[in-house]
């Protein structure tokens, strides 16, 4: 999915519960960081 760096929120629908997911930050098509969250409803 892909982020845009002007919006400040982002939602994400259809995740499920009690699941880790990762989020690849990039600029200019480089990774510059990697975020872990997870859901815990």
């Amino acid at each position: 999915v892909p982020l845009w760096p002007d919006q400040r929120q982002h939602t994400f629908f259809n995740l499920t519960p009690n699941t880790e997911y990762s989020l690849l930050l990039l600029a200019d098509g480089a990774a510059k960081s990697t975020v872990t969250v997870t859901t815990h409803y």
